[in-house]
């Protein structure tokens, strides 16, 4: 009888996933992870999810890249010590574009920020947040303010 040991691949890594909604709050989400990065000797994948009208293709969404673009960049080059991937998404429904992107590239922990203002009685921190946070197979850090 042969025994065979399962030996885990060598970059499976704690994996931490930046969603960067804002370019002006980029640096300030940026901090954050980086001392949580360092703590956790994490991966960070940035992501930026780029709405796009319903009345609008999808093979048309690129003319509305580019403020995700530039926020991702500058994250970017503050976490330079850190093995970082970046992930440029359209979607129809930020909510679930988010929830997508962590399970399909299984993510420990997603970090996203909050402008802190609740949109409705329906919704304790807005309809995207409390969305990601009810359907989050993941860790869910909320950074207010930003």
């Amino acid at each position: 009888m042969i025994e065979e040991e399962e030996i885990a691949p060598e970059n499976e890594q704690y994996s931490i996933m930046v969603a960067v909604a804002n370019p002006d709050n980029a640096l300030e989400m940026v901090r954050t992870t980086y001392l949580i990065s360092e703590a956790k000797n994490a991966k960070v994948n940035l992501l930026h999810m780029v709405p796009v009208p319903e009345q609008v293709p999808l093979t048309d969404a690129e003319k509305f890249m580019m403020e995700g673009k530039e926020g991702i960049v500058e994250a970017m080059l503050s976490l330079l010590k850190f093995t970082i991937t970046t992930t440029i998404r359209y979607c129809r429904n930020i909510a679930r574009g988010i929830i997508s992107a962590v399970k399909e590239k299984k993510i420990d922990m997603l970090i996203m920020g909050w402008h802190c203002q609740p949109r409705s009685r329906l919704f304790r921190l807005g309809s995207t947040v409390d969305a990601i946070i009810e359907r989050a197979p993941c860790n869910v850090v909320i950074l207010k303010g930003i």
